[in-house]
């Protein structure tokens, strides 16, 4: 039997590619709570996450507020504070909920600059990780 960590990514993986391309660009957007609001809760129920980013609970999605600005942002967990409709703020992961207003972050200098090398070269190579992402 899977444990629930492992069901919740193959179904957040299952969720990006159903959504296309134009979604997983909006999930890739530099986080910040200036002028973000949450829009909806993406599945009919919304993990919680402790403030180091452990799994809390899951809360029924109705109780997400709605068209109100994020708290916080922590880019280490991928969460977002949100509010709730009974007052509670809480941390979320980002692709729980669907975030109006996000500002894509700008490129890094290293990934416009082409590379050549002679045919001969070998070149050591990382597997899913950009050099230039962080």
């Amino acid at each position: 039997m899977r444990d629930c960590k492992t069901s919740r990514s193959l179904a957040r993986v299952a969720l990006c590619l159903a959504m296309g391309a134009g979604w997983l660009h909006e999930a890739a957007v530099a986080c910040s709570p200036s002028g973000q609001s949450i829009v909806r809760a993406m599945n009919s129920k919304v993990a919680i996450y402790s403030a180091s980013g452990e799994y809390l609970k899951d809360v029924d999605a109705a109780l997400v507020a709605l068209n109100r600005s994020i708290v916080a942002c922590d880019d280490a967990t991928s969460h977002v504070k949100i509010s709730l409709t009974n007052g509670e703020t809480v941390w979320v992961d980002r692709l729980d909920v669907e975030i109006k207003g996000a500002v894509a972050s700008t490129p890094r200098a290293c990934k416009d600059q082409g590379i050549a090398k002679p045919d001969d070269q070998t070149t050591p190579a990382t597997s899913g990780i950009d050099p230039c992402s962080r």
